[in-house]
Parts: C-alpha cells; structure tokens; sequence
C-alpha cells in the first residue's frame, strides 16, 4: 500500500521537529528560502516564516514577480529544461520506496552564471508586460541575494542529500522504525483498501474494524503504530486526493464534490481541505488551471514552426 506509506511519512515529517530543525540550519547556512512542498507541490513549512528575504518581500509588492517564480518552480519540479534566469532554485524530490512524498526546495539564489546585462533583459520584458518595477530596484534586490553557481549547485543538490539522510536518522529516534511495505500488517492493508474504496460512504472506525474483524480499539492503536496516521487523517487525505483529481479533470460545482467525497457538512469540507493544501477548493481549481494553461503554452512555444 504505497500511499499509505507516503502520506505516513509526510505526516511524520511535517509535525517532525528534526525536519523543521534541519530546514532552519539549511536556511542559515545558505541564506535562501528553505521549503517543503507536497506531492501536489504544494507549499507546507517555508522557514523563513516572515517575508524577510530581499526576493521574498519584493513578491509582496509585486505579484507578477511570485508568479513568475512559481512558474519556474513548477518547470523544476516536473523535470523539465529551465532557460537561465535571474534566479536559481534547488529542489529534490523526497521518496519513500519509490512512492514521492514530496519535495524540498531551496529557493532564492542569485544566478552567477547570468550577466547583468541578461539579468536587465528579464527585467525589460516584465515592465513591457506591465509590471511595475523600476531597475533599481529589481537591480539591488538581484546584488542582495546570495550567489550561486553551476558548480555550487552540484555542491548544494549534494549537501540536501547529505541532510536528507541525516533527517532519516532523526526521524526514526522522534517516531521509530520508517514503515516499509512488507512489513504493515495484513489487517492494516485491509482497513486502508476499504478506506480508499469507500471513503465516500459514511465511514466509521467502527464499520471497518467489523469487516477487518477486530475491535475498533485494536485498529486504531494498530493503524497508528504501523503508518503515523490515525485512521480519521487517512479517511480525510484519501477525500481531499480524489476531490483535487476531480476539480483538475472535471467541471463538477465545488460543494458538489464535497458531497460525493463523503463530507458531512461544508464547514467540514472547507476546512479539512484548506487544512491539507492550504487553499480552498475553489482557489485550487483555479491554481490548477493556471497551471495546466501555462504547461500548454510552454509545450506550444517548444514546438518548431513548419
């Protein structure tokens, strides 16, 4: 059950004091955004919390700018060949088994390897866009940032694996023993099968537990100590997956789709999603399209002119 396993070990890593630790020592050392993203790549622990780096804040005034970055952002994390920009961003995907759980970034280096010259090229082509901002500031905002290199990226992508091993260790002493799949227990397998059929009935511990043929007490405490999660957390991330499928490949109203989930009440829904994405359901339909939308054009602007 690999997404058991996922979702176990991004759980853990996100309530993992380790985990927050190891980011805020990548921070201080590098001087950049340290993040962890999701596997729907979205933004979870960001440390610095606080818009205080010179990139980070100038997003705050102008949004043209975070957009841009996202979409860089967004080309990395899919694998795809970036063109040089003015910035760099490091990011490696964090797998259990070969199942992602997610993704950490390092974000806001100023790219070496670029000219300033090059660097005004990108900043001519926002403000013929519309985007206001002013040389000087674009300018000095670029010189406030730390370099980063060709070379140093190799540096860096290795030390983020030095650190993610290092993490590993930590997190077993915070949690124990990293669950591998052969080793859940048959009746844990079990109750995560009917939970991921049937999450859209109204479904109990108790209910599963009779089909598992165990008392709901022995589920619970077993479910726990086998995937980090409690069995109303898996019934409520399985939900929200399936509702983010369908707000991507469908046009069904959004409460709507809250109903066919399996949530009671709206109130429920809303802030059960927000909890897990940090949107609402609404603002991810849209953040999803922007995306699909802009993947296409860049698709389209790769192919050559017959």
């Amino acid at each position: 059950m690999p997404q058991t396993l996922s979702k176990s070990l991004q759980t853990r890593l996100l309530r993992s004091n380790g985990f927050r630790r190891m980011l805020s020592d990548a921070y201080v050392v590098s001087g950049v955004e340290c993040l962890f993203l999701d596997d729907l790549g979205i933004e979870r622990i960001r440390v610095p919390r606080e818009a205080v780096l010179p990139l980070h804040r100038l997003e705050r005034k102008v949004p043209e700018l975070g957009r841009e970055r996202m979409r860089y952002r967004q080309q990395v994390l899919a694998g795809e060949e970036v063109p040089d920009c003015p910035w760099v961003e490091l990011a490696r995907p964090m797998c259990l088994q070969e199942e992602l759980i997610g993704y950490w970034v390092m974000s806001g280096w100023q790219n070496l390897d670029l000219s300033q010259e090059e660097g005004r090229q990108f900043w001519i082509r926002w403000v013929r866009q519309g985007v206001d901002l002013s040389w000087p500031e674009w300018g000095s905002t670029l010189q406030r940032l730390p370099g980063c290199s060709m070379l140093s990226r190799g540096v860096w992508h290795r030390q983020m694996e030095m650190w993610e091993r290092e993490l590993m260790r930590i997190l077993q002493e915070e949690t124990g023993t990293l669950p591998k799949s052969e080793e859940l227990p048959p009746v844990v397998i079990k109750a995560c099968t009917q939970i991921r059929e049937r999450y859209s009935e109204s479904l109990t511990l108790r209910s599963v537990a009779e089909v598992c043929g165990i008392t709901p007490e022995h589920l619970s405490r077993l479910f726990h100590q086998s995937t980090g999660l409690r069995f109303r957390e898996y019934l409520v991330e399985t939900r929200v997956e399936w509702i983010c499928r369908q707000l991507e490949e469908t046009d069904v109203p959004v409460g709507e789709l809250g109903y066919r989930a399996g949530f009671s009440t709206l109130s429920r829904y809303n802030r059960s999603f927000r909890l897990l994405t940090g949107m609402t359901p609404t603002q991810w339909r849209k953040h999803r399209l922007t995306q699909n939308t802009q993947a296409v054009i860049r698709s389209n602007e790769r192919v050559e002119p017959v």
